[in-house]
């Protein structure tokens, strides 16, 4: 597998890992981007498999992640303000949007990739928790983008899944109930920080999801039949998979950006402007049954403001049996069938 960076014209870097076009042709490529605390690593296990399978896929390290260029003092003051203005904020987004977008239509360029002109080609931008914000805001942003990179884009994104995305990510209300170590000021900052990692990637046993019901879901308490992902790897497979540098963590004041999270995601799924310029787009969201409660929180969340605002844009909601929140690394075989199954 190849690890490389790629420079935008703005000047900006994005690390990625590439596992190389496989041998037939044309071909599907994943576009990848992660989440919060972990690198662009955690996808190495699912890369594994992809070029067997006949995919190609990329996983991309977001600014702020090792490789990628840092956020400038102004970027970071965006982030970190209270006071920022909504604008400001939503002019950091769009920025993001047309990092990831740009670097798709550079990558696509420089090696050929195949266009979407059938079911096996063209690309599936995938989000992985945080990174759905980054993905949402790709699509949501493309038509701001210059007309040739517009047409460019249009050729080759066939396909878009949101894979557990908090409900936050997409400016929704979380469940009452909800609880993350990293929101618990109770917990000291730095192993708050770390816990993270060990909570979000364990195994939870929810009540009846069928019902909908907020207070089926369990939200503390992991389950003790099934031990964290983490916990079950050698060390050489964890080294560079976790990121606790000052950067990566500015992930964490990104939540306030809530609004803007809302408009972007409600442009994304249902402006008419993207659906100008995707109009086959199709939309998958992925979630795992004994995922953190946040996981369905957030697919309930999108299935209730997709009514509210009336929207007939068609979302394909696939809930993979025993999955936790890091399925391509626990079962990638499975994880890289449900991504690109029937888009």
């Amino acid at each position: 597998m190849k690890s490389a960076t790629l420079r935008l014209t703005t000047g900006v870097d994005l690390a990625y890992t590439d596992t190389g076009a496989p041998e037939n042709y044309p071909y599907i490529t994943i576009f990848a981007v992660h989440g919060i605390i972990f690198s662009n690593l955690v996808f190495k296990r699912v890369q594994s498999v992809a070029l067997s399978k006949g995919f190609r896929f990329v996983a991309i390290s977001r600014r702020g992640f090792p490789g990628s260029t840092p956020y400038k003092p102004e970027e970071i003051n965006t982030i970190i303000n209270a006071e920022e203005p909504a604008e400001n904020r939503y002019a950091f987004m769009e920025a993001r949007g047309h990092e990831i977008a740009s670097f798709i239509d550079i990558f696509a360029s420089k090696f050929g990739l195949p266009i979407s002109k059938d079911k096996i080609s063209g690309s599936i931008l995938l989000g992985w928790s945080q990174g759905a914000q980054y993905v949402s805001a790709a699509i949501a942003f493309a038509p701001t983008l210059p007309s040739d990179v517009r047409i460019r884009l249009r050729a080759h994104i066939r396909s878009v899944v949101f894979y557990e995305p908090p409900p936050v990510t997409f400016g929704l209300p979380n469940a009452e109930k909800n609880w993350m170590p990293i929101f618990d000021v109770t917990i000291p900052e730095a192993p708050r920080i770390q816990m993270v990692a060990q909570w979000i990637t364990a195994y939870f046993n929810h009540g009846d999801l069928t019902k909908r019901d907020p207070n089926a879901l369990e939200y503390v308490v992991p389950a003790t039949d099934k031990s964290p992902s983490i916990f079950n790897n050698a060390q050489a497979d964890m080294e560079g998979l976790e990121c606790y540098t000052q950067d990566a963590c500015l992930d964490v004041p990104l939540f306030a950006f809530a609004d803007q999270f809302k408009a972007i995601y409600r442009k994304a799924i249902g402006c008419a402007e993207v659906m100008q310029l995707f109009p086959d787009l199709k939309i998958a969201f992925v979630v795992g049954e004994r995922s953190p409660s946040f996981a369905w929180v957030g697919l309930w969340a999108v299935q209730d403001d997709q009514k509210e605002i009336g929207s007939t844009k068609i979302i394909h909601y696939k809930v993979i049996p025993g999955a936790n929140h890091l399925i391509h690394w626990d079962n990638p075989d499975k994880a890289l069938e449900v991504f690109t199954s029937k888009l």
